[in-house]
């Protein structure tokens, strides 16, 4: 399953080193080492250490931001003139007022098939999902948030899961997802030891929980 997750490695230049009041001296708990430091030394050690955790802090703002940019991006639609997400999302981002005026009344209206999801207890361990939407398609703002219902419904990891948003092309074009090869969204892709069994495209034949459970079923069965 396409999980192309950024390697970020910044260089972190001006770090004292080892013999230079380095990371081994600024935890030096012993007392002798601090009191036989003359006292402009004791200094420059203070000021050596303030400088390396003020680079630790902004080197760790810029992780948060870098792994923000990755997720839950919105671009403009040139069609409607709104934002839609664009590469791969979290389910948080349809707690944005510009998705979550249709998430929230799709997942609290739609009545789940209790009947049905009973069937896959205990079927679920070894799976993993895919799903491909479009914020600017109307089936992915029907389907996605039942689905995802039913997936709460069931306990379903949500690592184990990755949402993929794509644009009216049905494309990401900082992200390879050719080999998905998504001609419909909403596409909900199932996995089992990486290896694809079975999916949902745009619309279910029956409804989502029976035609979830018969793939499923079917792939127990194998």
């Amino acid at each position: 399953m396409i999980k192309s997750y950024p390697e970020l490695v910044p260089a972190l230049s001006g770090i004292p080193q080892s013999g230079d009041f380095g990371i081994s001296n600024i935890f030096d708990t012993n007392e002798d080492a601090e009191t036989s430091l003359p006292a402009g030394r004791q200094v420059q050690h203070d000021n050596v250490m303030v400088k390396f955790l003020i680079k630790i802090f902004f080197l760790l703002l810029f992780f948060n931001s870098a792994i923000a940019q990755e997720y839950n991006k919105t671009i403009i639609d040139e069609e409607s003139g709104k934002p839609m997400l664009i590469g791969y999302c979290t389910r948080d981002v349809f707690k944005d007022t510009s998705f979550s005026w249709w998430y929230n009344s799709e997942y609290e209206m739609y009545e789940l098939e209790y009947s049905t999801l009973d069937k896959l207890e205990g079927k679920l361990n070894s799976l993993e999902i895919t799903i491909v939407l479009g914020t600017w398609c109307s089936d992915s703002r029907e389907q996605i948030p039942r689905f995802l219902k039913i997936l709460d419904e069931l306990n379903f990891l949500e690592e184990k899961m990755t949402l993929i948003a794509v644009d009216r092309d049905k494309k990401w074009e900082e992200g390879e997802i050719e080999n998905l090869n998504i001609t419909l969204v909403p596409s909900i892709i199932f996995y089992k030891n990486s290896e694809e069994f079975g999916r949902i495209e745009e619309l279910p034949k029956g409804t989502l929980e029976k035609d979830f459970a018969e793939i499923i079923l079917n792939a127990n069965e194998i």
